[in-house]
Formats: C-alpha cells, structure tokens, sequence
C-alpha cells in the first residue's frame, strides 16, 4: 500500500498526516500547486479547499485508485449535477461522524457551536444532517462544542479518534466508508434543506 496525501499543508493535512504518521503507514505529501500527482500510490487522501473537490474526484475516478475526499465534495447544484455523473466506485467522502454512532441509536440529533467553515454551517453539518434519524437542529450559537447524535452525546474528545478509525477503515476494508450512493444522498439532502 502507498498513500498519497494532497494537501498535507493546510490545516485538515495536517490532521491526516498526523493520523498516518501515529498509524506508521507511510505516505508522500503534496500540494494542490504540484498539479502533478504520480500513479503509484493505491490510496489518495485529499485534504484541499472544497472549490478543488470536483476536479479531484473526476481525475481519480478515471484511474480508479482508492481516493478519500474531505467534504464536501460540491455545494451547488450544478456541479452537484456533474458530480453524480462521475462518481465511481472508488471514490469516498470524509465522514468521521459514522464512526461515533451505532445502528440501534435513535433519537434526535443536535450540533451547535459558534465556528463553522468557509463553506457554511449546513456544508460543515453534511454528516450529522446525513445520519440523522429524528430530529435535526444546526446551530452556530454556542461557544462550546455540542452535539447529539440520533439520541448519543458526542464529545469533542472523541472526534479525534473517530478520524483515526476513518482512515484505518479506509486504508482496510472500508467498511463505514461513505462511497458514491452515499455522497450522493448526503449532498441531496443538504441541497434539499437549503431550498426550505
């Protein structure tokens, strides 16, 4: 196995590099600026602004390498309508919040605090508003990190493990791996909800 990482500079880079070093699986890193990403890695991480996500998923989905997308993916229709176009079977979504909530959970989901990315509060809770069984508030009111999710308190503390056991499902068996049916769904339902 040779892992690529994209994007090993910015801030989510960082996490994963961080995440591959603790795991002793070696890795290369790189720069959305090197433009030039060799074919001899089986597993691509990519940790890059989100107005690069598109590009990158249609440039592995034509080679098949085993690909590993930060999310989200798109956040407009129109490159959504692309996106399902060219989504294979190898390409998945970062969703480190499967990895915190068990099939039997059930109840209402709940996530609150005051930061939220670039690309807004409903881009930054694809995941959660995707998991959602009951109920789902999305706020950015709080200045503590909060969330509940399908009933289950979640800690902050455990987000970080949460990303450790993602990148070993994804460099395993992929087993919670978030591939094409569900990136599709994910994005429809947070399109869905912004046109509300």
């Amino acid at each position: 196995m040779r892992v690529l990482l994209i994007g090993c500079k910015g801030n989510m880079g960082q996490r994963y590099a961080s995440i591959l070093k603790h795991l002793e699986v070696p890795f290369t890193g790189m720069d959305i600026e090197d433009r030039y990403f060799p074919s001899k890695y089986s597993h691509i991480i990519v940790a890059t602004p989100t107005y690069t996500h598109l590009y990158f998923s249609k440039l592995f989905a034509a080679d098949g390498r085993l690909t590993l997308i930060e999310k989200p993916l798109v956040t407009n229709k129109r490159d959504f309508n692309k996106l399902k176009k060219r989504l294979t079977d190898n390409i998945f979504m970062v969703n480190q919040y499967q990895y915190l909530t068990q099939e039997e959970d059930c109840g209402d989901t709940y996530w609150n605090y005051c930061k939220s990315g670039s690309d807004g509060l409903i881009w930054d809770a694809i995941q959660i508003t995707h998991i959602a069984k009951g109920n789902c508030t999305i706020a950015n009111e709080s200045p503590v990190w909060t969330c509940e999710l399908n009933g289950r308190q979640i800690l902050l503390s455990q987000m970080d493990h949460a990303y450790i056991k993602m990148i070993k499902d994804f460099l395993g068996e992929r087993k919670l791996c978030w591939g094409k049916d569900e990136i599709i769904k994910a994005h429809e339902r947070v399109l869905g909800f912004k046109g509300k």
